[in-house]
C-alpha cells in the first residue's frame, strides 16, 4: 500500500481543481485524480454568472467567449421582454477549456495530475482513506469528492447530500452567421414550456449552446421538450451542425444531510450544492473547494477539525440557497406570472437571489446521459 498524498482530490471539474490548487499552494502533497484526459468535452451552458470575478483571479478572462449584458426572456415562446445592463452580468466560456484551465493551475501549483486513472473504491479507515483505482491503490489523511452527483467517493462513504435530480439535454449548435448575430451580447430564457424547468439560449464565439432541463420526476426524458424549444425558437432551420448530450444536475434539497466524514469531504454536484432557482453550479463547486481546502488546512495545523466545513458551508452557501428555493416555488408552480416578474425586476430578483444580477443556467460535474 502507498502512501504518496496528504490529501487526494477525486475530480478534476472546478471543484475539485480549486480544492487541488489551494491545497497545493500551501505546500500540501496533493494527487488529483480525473478519469478522462483533459481537455474532455463537458456538457453545460458554460454561463458565469459575474460573482466568479470575487472568488477567482482574472487569469481565466482569455477563456471569455462572449460577455453578456442583455436578457431576453419569454413564457412559451410568446411577448419577449428584454433587459439590459450598462454593465456585464455574465460571462461565456466552454467547459472543456475551463476545467483544463483550472487543472492546469492547480498542477502548476503543486498537485500532481492522474488524467484518464479512474478511481474504483474508497474505504474509510480509523486514520484517513484508501483509495483503489485503475493504475494503483493509494492511502490518504484527507479526501476530497469531487466526481459529480453519481460520484463514487460519496457512494462508497455512505454520504446521501439532499439533492432532487433534474435533466437537461444540451446542443452546441452551429449556425449561420447572422442567426449569432442577431444574439449579440443577450441570453434567451423560456419558461412554461419545460414542466419545473425552462430552456435557454447561450451565444458563444462561433456557435450557440441550446438547452433544456427540468426536474426528472416531472420531466421525464428532455428531447421533445428540446426539439419543441428549438423549434419555437425557429433554430431547426437554422442549424448547420449539432452535437447533443444530456446530462444530470443535482440541484440542491436541503442543509440537513452529511456532506463529509472524518476523513472526508464532498463538493459541488458531489455535495449536491447547485442552486434551485437557476441550476448555477460552477460557482458553487469554486468555491466550495475553496472552503474545502480551507477546512483541511485548518485540520492539519491542528486548529480545528473537518466540521468547520458545515460551518463555512452555513455561513458562505447555504443562505443563498435558502433564498433560491424560495424564488423556486414561485418561478416553477406559476411560470407565467414569475416570467414577468422576472421581467419586470430581474435585477431585483437575482440580486436577491444569487447576490448578482446574472441568468445562470445549469452546468454540471456529472456523467452524461443517454439522449
Amino acid at each position: 500500500m502507498r502512501r504518496d498524498y496528504d490529501c487526494i482530490v477525486v475530480g478534476a471539474g472546478p471543484g475539485g481543481s480549486t480544492a487541488a490548487y489551494e491545497l497545493a499552494r500551501q505546500g500540501v502533497r496533493v494527487g488529483l485524480f480525473e478519469k478522462q484526459s483533459l481537455p474532455r468535452t463537458k456538457p453545460c451552458g458554460g454561463c458565469l454568472s459575474l460573482k466568479i470575478d470575487r472568488i477567482l483571479p482574472p487569469d481565466f478572462h482569455p477563456l471569455i467567449e462572449r460577455t453578456i449584458y442583455g436578457v431576453r426572456f419569454t413564457f412559451e415562446g410568446l411577448r419577449p421582454i428584454h433587459r439590459r445592463s450598462d454593465d456585464p452580468v455574465a460571462y461565456m466560456v466552454m467547459r472543456d477549456r475551463f476545467d483544463a484551465f483550472l487543472a492546469g493551475r492547480a498542477e502548476a501549483a503543486g498537485a500532481i495530475l492522474h488524467e484518464g486513472e479512474t478511481v474504483r473504491a474508497v474505504r474509510e479507515l480509523e486514520d484517513g482513506v484508501v483509495v483503489e483505482t485503475t493504475r494503483g491503490v493509494y492511502r490518504t489523511p484527507f479526501l476530497v469528492g469531487a466526481d459529480g452527483a453519481t460520484g463514487i467517493v460519496a457512494r462508497d462513504l455512505g454520504l446521501k447530500p439532499g439533492k432532487r435530480l433534474a435533466v437537461a439535454l444540451e446542443g452546441e449548435v452551429t449556425v449561420a452567421p447572422a442567426m449569432l448575430d442577431a444574439l449579440g451580447d443577450e441570453v434567451w430564457i423560456e419558461f412554461g414550456s419545460v414542466p419545473y424547468g425552462y430552456g435557454w439560449v447561450f451565444p458563444k464565439r462561433d456557435h450557440l449552446s441550446v438547452g433544456v432541463g427540468g426536474l426528472k420526476d416531472h420531466m421525464g426524458h428532455p428531447r421533445d421538450y428540446y426539439d419543441a424549444y428549438m423549434e419555437d425558437e425557429g433554430l431547426l432551420e437554422a442549424i448547420e451542425r449539432e452535437e447533443r448530450r444530456g446530462f444530470i444536475i443535482p440541484v440542491f434539497d436541503d442543509g440537513r444531510t452529511p456532506r463529509r466524514t472524518a476523513h472526508a469531504l464532498l463538493v459541488g454536484d458531489a455535495a449536491g450544492l447547485v442552486d434551485p432557482f437557476l441550476g448555477e453550479g460552477i460557482y458553487y463547486a469554486i468555491r466550495s473547494g475553496q472552503l474545502a481546502a480551507e477546512a483541511i488546512a485548518g485540520t492539519r495545523a491542528g486548529l480545528s477539525g473537518l466540521d468547520t466545513y458545515d460551518a463555512f458551508l452555513e455561513e458562505d452557501i447555504l443562505p443563498d440557497f435558502a433564498a433560491a428555493r424560495k424564488m423556486s416555488r414561485m418561478l416553477y408552480t406559476f411560470p407565467e406570472i414569475a416570467t414577468f416578474a422576472q421581467g419586470l425586476s430581474t435585477v431585483v430578483v437575482l440580486r436577491k437571489c444569487c447576490t448578482v444580477a446574472a441568468p445562470v443556467l445549469p452546468c454540471s460535474q456529472s456523467p452524461e446521459v443517454a439522449v
